[in-house]
């Protein structure tokens, strides 16, 4: 019996080292700190995936026991669907990338990153300002935290052909920096017979035929520092005149619509110059029947895309050593002026997933991924703006990309709640205006409670910049 005893004594203890061994590893797991190999699942969207696999490469060198398992997606929508389907059911990837307007709506699937790894003055210091805006939030404590890590920031900017405004704008030979003389540029520069377009001045004014229509308008009113949003982002106002007598919302949808308004000076698209591609602007530009288009840098590869096409098919195009691009039009003279230069920012950041059990190596690889020696690498395969303060200079003396280098340090994100479902309701606003049926005043308030109705109903997390929360 006392033999009995002592072994059962001794099993219990046996036992409990086990279980408390065994939670122990069970809570370093969470805390992604456990020291056994960590297999981290890493969802991918927009980049060739050999540039990514060329970084975890070099990383697992340094980490040869982590494994990385690399997915890539080249549909959007779907790739949503897929992240929310599976992070709801607890499932999902350790690391995956996001477009930086869908942090507004998805950062409670997010587990922030380790405050040892990076402070947010550190990143601050490190990353461009918009990344600043939209990667550091405050946590449900109140303290700064990162959200994600950017690999690049893209922004809007003018492509035009060159030989079209040394023809029509030789005083000049660009596209002006100003709304105002952009639009005398588009009345000098639009050719027209029989009075059906023949060139176009500019792609602009339209949003269902022109792909980067709806950000343009985005960028017109960031510009003009219009109120998205009131009450806790629980409502939208961008149509609601806040003192004075102008909206800056309608004011930037006016201006925008008038290069689609046949009884105006500065009149240039209509609804049948364009094709039906998915980007009709990128063709008419190729086929040298536009001077100027708006786009981000992977616009360049575009217009090469359809350059080749149409020269296979033996069709005009227009000349290659015309291509030039240039930065995104102001309301005022960026100069002479005081305030501060504004185009729409769109890229993508990575993050580690709430579920991910490797949290810890997961921010850890995002933070090898763009240091600068590894962003450097990433930026010249890709050819994508550089995120990191510290690469601006350099890439900015690049003869074409370096416009878009020199955008990343003021481009600024929309905070659009729902991306396809806010492109879609002002694709319906600008139709309205430029076929007639309604005024840009009625048509913006129209998209206003559209829009209204896809907020949620406790608001949403807005932009920063946010300051630390005194203690």
């Amino acid at each position: 019996m006392q033999k009995f005893f002592v072994a059962g004594g001794l099993l219990i203890v046996v036992l409990g080292f086990v279980y408390f061994v065994a939670g122990f590893f069970k809570r370093d797991a969470v805390k992604g700190t456990v020291s056994a190999p960590a297999a981290l699942v890493f969802y991918h969207y927009g980049d060739d995936a050999k540039v990514y696999q060329s970084l975890i490469a070099a990383y697992q060198k340094k980490n040869p026991k982590l494994k990385v398992v690399l997915k890539t997606f080249d549909n959007l929508g779907t790739y949503e669907d897929r992240l929310v389907n599976e992070m709801a059911e607890g499932r999902g990837p350790d690391l995956f990338v996001m477009p930086n307007d869908w942090f507004y709506r998805h950062i409670r699937k997010i587990q922030p990153a380790p405050t040892t790894l990076m402070s947010a003055d550190a990143f601050r210091k490190t990353f461009v300002d918009t990344a600043d805006r939209d990667l550091i939030r405050p946590d449900q404590a109140g303290n700064l935290r990162i959200f994600g890590f950017p690999m690049y920031v893209d922004s809007l900017a003018a492509y035009y052909n060159k030989d079209q405004f040394e023809d029509r704008l030789p005083s000049s030979g660009q596209p002006s920096d100003t709304w105002t003389g952009f639009s005398n540029d588009v009345f000098q520069l639009t050719k027209s017979a029989d009075g059906l377009l023949q060139v176009a001045g500019a792609a602009l004014g339209r949003a269902d035929n022109i792909s980067t229509g709806v950000d343009v308008l985005y960028a017109m009113m960031l510009q003009l520092h219009t109120e998205l949003y009131g009450k806790g982002n629980r409502v939208a106002t961008f149509a609601t005149t806040s003192g004075g007598s102008k909206n800056p919302g309608i004011e930037a949808l006016a201006l925008f619509t008038s290069f689609a308004d046949a009884t105006q000076k500065n009149y240039s698209w209509n609804s049948s110059f364009a094709g039906t591609s998915s980007a009709p602007e990128v063709d008419a530009f190729a086929q040298g029947k536009a001077s100027v288009i708006f786009g981000y840098s992977d616009t360049y590869q575009k217009i090469f895309d359809a350059l080749s096409q149409y020269e296979a098919r033996n069709q005009p195009v227009m000349n290659k050593a015309s291509l030039r691009v240039a930065p995104f039009p102001q309301f005022l003279n960026p100069d002479a002026s005081a305030q501060k230069r504004i185009t729409l920012a769109r890229y993508m950041a990575t993050t580690v997933s709430r579920n991910s059990r490797y949290s810890a190596q997961a921010w850890n690889l995002l933070s090898f991924m763009t240091n600068q020696a590894n962003l450097t690498v990433y930026s010249t395969e890709t050819r994508r703006p550089p995120s990191r303060r510290d690469l601006l200079e350099t890439f900015k003396k690049d003869p074409f990309y370096g416009v878009f280098a020199l955008q990343s340090a003021y481009a600024m994100s929309a905070p659009i709640y729902n991306d396809f479902q806010f492109h879609s309701l002002f694709v319906d606003a600008v139709t309205r205006v430029v076929d007639g049926r309604e005024t840009a005043t009625s048509s913006l308030k129209k998209a206003e409670v559209s829009a209204s109705a896809l907020l949620p109903d406790e608001g949403f997390l807005g932009p920063g910049p946010y300051i630390p929360t005194a203690k």
